[in-house]
């Protein structure tokens, strides 16, 4: 595109001016007389001619830019969390248990006074779990300790020298067990009861509260295990005697709630 531009460019033009040329001739009487002679002189003054000039202007030319257009895209999968709730309470279940009728499992001896037989209820008695720690980690580098006291009661008897079984769960994947052949299972004359496996990574201890009759304080360790963390409160421990076979013989079940999580552990403190 071209756009004219006009440029000044001076031109000569005439201009007038007047010249005074005074003669003296001798008369009579000496009066001088002026005598005006005009003589034009040129003088240049500019005048302003128009001149082309010629002056490029870019002229802007649009590309059309393609529109994006959206594609749905199917909705991602939600990923399973586990999330532990403060007070939840774990159930130990070995194996399916019947449904029995009371007419098949009404009386005697029934620890717990729910109207179901020892040898068909799941829970008979309770374990007061003081402490607790499970550790994951490295294959053969987990452990479970549990500490607590048991309650006697005529209707419970407690006979580690029949065999023990305990079980341990969490509220996500937890779940082990253990068991104590009677010949694993030897008592001292202090009263202790000591039940230790043939391979050294089972132990449970048991020993009678002088300062709390009736009552009996329990120590198990169980070691060099693969465990699989996280792991969750609330924490279970399930003790079972006379016979060492659930939920046949006497269950004792009790649970701990108060524990700190971390990543690869559990540890599980009873309030005051």
């Amino acid at each position: 595109t071209t756009t004219a531009t006009r440029t000044a460019t001076p031109t000569p033009t005439a201009t007038t001016t007047a010249t005074v040329t005074v003669t003296v001739s001798p008369t009579a009487t000496p009066v001088p007389t002026a005598t005006v002679s005009a003589t034009a002189t040129p003088v240049a003054s500019p005048t302003a001619t128009g001149t082309p000039t010629s002056v490029p202007t870019s002229t802007a030319t649009g590309t059309p830019i393609p529109t994006p257009t959206a594609t749905p895209s199917p909705p991602p999968t939600p990923l399973v969390t586990a999330t532990s709730t403060p007070g939840a309470t774990a159930t130990a279940v070995l194996t399916p248990s019947p449904q029995p009728t009371l007419g098949d499992c009404g009386g005697a001896p029934d620890a717990d006074g729910d109207g179901l037989r020892n040898d068909c209820d799941d829970v008979d008695a309770d374990v007061f779990v003081r402490r607790a720690r499970i550790r994951g980690g490295k294959p053969t580098k987990g452990e479970i300790l549990a500490k607590g006291e048991i309650a006697l009661a005529p209707d419970a008897p407690f006979d580690p020298l029949l065999g023990v079984e305990v079980q341990v769960v969490d509220t996500l994947a937890l779940d082990r067990q253990f068991t104590f052949a009677p010949a694993q299972c030897s008592a001292l004359r202090s009263g202790r009861i000591i039940c230790k496996a043939e391979d050294g990574q089972a132990t449970a201890r048991f020993d009678p509260l002088r300062a709390k009759p009736g009552r009996m304080r329990f120590d198990l360790r169980f070691e060099r295990l693969t465990l699989t963390e996280p792991f969750a409160p609330a924490l279970l421990v399930r003790i079972t005697t006379d016979p060492a076979s659930a939920p046949v013989g006497v269950d004792r079940v009790g649970s701990l709630a108060s524990c700190r999580v971390t990543i690869k552990a559990l540890l599980c403190v009873a309030k005051p």
